[in-house]
C-alpha cells in the first residue's frame, strides 16, 4: 500500500524489494531528477528503517485479533496412608472476546497511520532530493557562467596589453582588467564549492554518500513550459567588452500553480495530503480504544470444567463438572485506563486540528512563495536582463568611439553578470516554490520527468 501511494503521488516505483545500489547509474553519467528521486527512494536508509514500522504495525494487527490462550491446570496430592487425590481443569477467558473487535480495529486503524506517516516521509524525500538536483543544476550553471567570464576576460586583458605595448591604452586598464578576473576566480571558487556540497547532500538523499562526485546533474527534456531558463548559459552569456547580441530563453508564463486561487490549494490538501489523513486515522484509532477501555469495566469471565479423582482405602471416587471464574469489579472499575483512553482521544483530536492548520498555513505560504517567484522571474526576463543587455551595448559602441573609457564597459559588464545570476537564482526560486506548493497540496511532484 505505501509502495502504491508512493509511485502514486511521484509516477517512480520505490522498488523497496530491490537490492540497495545505484541501479542503471554508473556514477560517471549525467544524473536526472527522476534518476535521483528514484535511488533515492530505493536505497535511503531512514526510509528502509521506516518500513520497519509497517511490519511491526501489520504484527499488531495479527496480535490484536488473536484470543487468550486456554488454561490448563493439575494437582496431584498424596495422603499418609496410601491414599492420593488428581485434580485437573481447563479455563478459557471469555471477556477477552468482547474486546477482541475494538482492539482489531484501533490496530487497523493505527497501521494505516502508519503507513501514511511512512509514505509521507517518502514523499518528503522525493522532494528533498528533487530540490537539491534543482540546486545543484543552478550551481552548475553559475560555474559554467563564471568559467565564460573568465575566458572572456582572458581574451580582453590580451587585447587590452596589445594597445598598452603599443602605446594605444594605459596601464590602468590592464590593471582593471586584472581585477576584475579575480574577482571572477574567487566567486567561481565559492560557486563551485556551494556545487560540490550539493553533490555530496544529494549523494547522502540517494543513499550513496561513498559515492564518487565526479559527475553532473542534467535536465531531462521537458514540456516548454517547464523548461529551465538557462539550459546552456555559456552559450547565452554575452562576451566580455563585446556586443551582447545573444537573447535568453524566454521565461516561463504558465501559471506555476496550475490552481486558480488560494482555497483551491487549501482544499486539494485537505483531501490529499497523508500527513492529515493519518492524523485522521490516529483519531479513529484512539476512538476505539476508549471503546476497548469501556468495555474492559464488565468484569473478567472464565468457564471451563474440571475432574476430580480420590483413591483412598476405602476405594476411587471420580467427579468432573463445569467452572467459572468472575472478578469482582470493587477497587478497580478500568477508571484509570478509560480515563487515560479519554485524554488521548483528546490529544489526537487536538493534532488533528493542529495539522490542520499547519497545513492550511504551509499551503497558503507555497502559493504565496510560488506567485511571487512567477513574478520576480517575468521581471527579470522581461525588463531587467533585456536593460541590461542594451546598457552593454551602448556602453560598448561608446567605447568603440573613444567617448567612454574601459571602465565604464566592465561596469555595464558586471551588471549583466549579476543580472544572469539573479536571473538563474529567480528560475531556481520558482522550481523550488512549485515543488514546495506540490509537496504542500499533497500532489503529484509533476516537474519530475525522463527515465
Amino acid at each position: 500500500q505505501a509502495a502504491a501511494l508512493v509511485q502514486d503521488r511521484t509516477g517512480r516505483s520505490p522498488d523497496w524489494d530491490a537490492p540497495a545500489g545505484a541501479g542503471d547509474w554508473d556514477f560517471r553519467s549525467p544524473l536526472t531528477a527522476a534518476q535521483a528521486v528514484r535511488l533515492a527512494l530505493r536505497n535511503n536508509r531512514s526510509i528502509r528503517s521506516d518500513l520497519t514500522r509497517i511490519a511491526a504495525a501489520r504484527a499488531d494487527l495479527v496480535q490484536a485479533g488473536l484470543p487468550p490462550n486456554p488454561t490448563l491446570s493439575s494437582m496431584f496430592m498424596f495422603a499418609g496412608s496410601g491414599g492420593s487425590m488428581i485434580t485437573g481443569g481447563a479455563m478459557q477467558t471469555l471477556s477477552t472476546f468482547w474486546l477482541i473487535p475494538s482492539r482489531t480495529r484501533a490496530a487497523h486503524a493505527a497501521l494505516q497511520q502508519t503507513v501514511l506517516r511512512v509514505t509521507d516521509t517518502a514523499l518528503d524525500l522525493a522532494a528533498r532530493t528533487e530540490q537539491t538536483c534543482r540546486r545543484a543544476m543552478y550551481s552548475q550553471n553559475v560555474v559554467a557562467l563564471y568559467d565564460l567570464q573568465q575566458r572572456n576576460f582572458e581574451r580582453a586583458l590580451r587585447a587590452a596589453r596589445t594597445k598598452f605595448e603599443a602605446g594605444m591604452g594605459t596601464s590602468l586598464d590592464v590593471n582593471r582588467l586584472e581585477a576584475e578576473m579575480l574577482l571572477n576566480q574567487v566567486a567561481r571558487r565559492s560557486a563551485r564549492l556551494e556545487l560540490d556540497r550539493e553533490k555530496r547532500t544529494l549523494l547522502e538523499l540517494m543513499g550513496l554518500a561513498d559515492a564518487s562526485a565526479d559527475w553532473t546533474v542534467t535536465q531531462a527534456a521537458t514540456p516548454e513550459a517547464q523548461k529551465p531558463l538557462h539550459p546552456n548559459i555559456a552559450a547565452t552569456a554575452p562576451v566580455a567588452a563585446g556586443p551582447a547580441r545573444d537573447r535568453d530563453v524566454p521565461a516561463r508564463t504558465s501559471d506555476p500553480d496550475g490552481l486558480a486561487d488560494e482555497p483551491s490549494a487549501v482544499a486539494l490538501a485537505r483531501s490529499r495530503r497523508l500527513d492529515l489523513l493519518a492524523a485522521r486515522w490516529t483519531l479513529q484509532a484512539q476512538a476505539h480504544a476508549l471503546r476497548g477501555a469501556r468495555l474492559g469495566a464488565l468484569p473478567e469471565v472464565s468457564v471451563g470444567a474440571g475432574i476430580q479423582r480420590d483413591s483412598t482405602g476405602m476405594g476411587t471416587m471420580t467427579a468432573a463438572g463445569p467452572g467459572v471464574n468472575m472478578t469482582l469489579p470493587v477497587f478497580d472499575r478500568n477508571q484509570a485506563r478509560i480515563a487515560r483512553a479519554r485524554a488521548e482521544l483528546a490529544k489526537a483530536q487536538a493534532d488533528a486540528e493542529a495539522a490542520d492548520q499547519l497545513a492550511v498555513r504551509q499551503v497558503r505560504q507555497a502559493f504565496m512563495t510560488a506567485q511571487a517567484a512567477r513574478e520576480q522571474l517575468l521581471t527579470y526576463a522581461g525588463r531587467v536582463l533585456p536593460l541590461a543587455e542594451k546598457n552593454l551595448q551602448q556602453a560598448q559602441d561608446a567605447f568603440n568611439a573613444a567617448e567612454v573609457d574601459l571602465l565604464e564597459v566592465l561596469s555595464a559588464e558586471r551588471t549583466l553578470t549579476q543580472s544572469r545570476l539573479e536571473m538563474a537564482r529567480q528560475d531556481l526560486d520558482l522550481d523550488i516554490a512549485r515543488s514546495e506548493l506540490a509537496r504542500a497540496t499533497g500532489g503529484l511532484l509533476s516537474d519530475l520527468s525522463g527515465p
